[in-house]
């Protein structure tokens, strides 16, 4: 940390301070919930000593638990798409970047989630597309962390929130009430 980020981590750390659910830290708190199942997911694939389809997984697990309702059971990577497109887009971040780099994941997952494991071809694909894994993993980490803070500070209920970004896409007024909900935090987590 650099002196000229000590402002924007103090700006961030005021934000986010009254926001962090006690649940996420707090000693003998057994609740679980989409916050904790995907900061736990975060954890793990960015800690937890594993293979490559194993850290990915996990981020898109983690991702899975704020975009994805306990209901629905199909186009599950359509809609994670097409929600952490419009959130991230929200905030700067190019959609079609996004929705290629969780397209990848999301395969990825599928793969090692099925018993198997990246064919070399299928590794140096992802090398050349995103220059190293490691910028891959990074940006995919990158979305699943920013996610967590989004979904704490948009003080929603999920299924609100998903339904407000769902009915974003069809209702102009619904979009507005989304973008001005997201975009302030542009300036937080920026």
């Amino acid at each position: 940390i650099t002196e000229e980020d000590v402002p924007k981590l103090k700006k961030f750390w005021q934000a986010i301070e009254n926001a962090i659910p006690l649940n996420l830290f707090g000693l003998g708190i057994t609740k679980i919930d989409h916050l904790t199942i995907a900061y736990n997911r975060y954890n793990d694939a960015l800690f937890q000593d594993g293979n490559l389809e194993r850290r990915i997984a996990n981020a898109v697990m983690g991702l899975e638990a704020l975009f994805l309702k306990s209901g629905e059971l199909q186009e599950l990577v359509y809609r994670l798409n097409l929600r952490m497109s419009k959130i991230l887009s929200l905030l700067g971040y190019d959609p079609y970047e996004v929705r290629k780099i969780i397209k990848d994941a999301y395969k990825v997952r599928s793969i090692f989630a099925h018993g198997g494991h990246l064919s070399y071809n299928e590794r140096k694909k992802l090398e050349s597309k995103y220059k190293s894994i490691q910028n891959f993993v990074r940006q995919l980490l990158d979305y699943l962390r920013i996610s967590i803070i989004v979904m704490m500070l948009s003080k929603r209920e999920k299924d609100d929130l998903i339904d407000l970004i769902d009915d974003s896409f069809v209702d102009k007024k619904r979009e507005e009430m989304l973008n001005s909900i997201i975009s302030p935090l542009k300036n937080i987590i920026g």
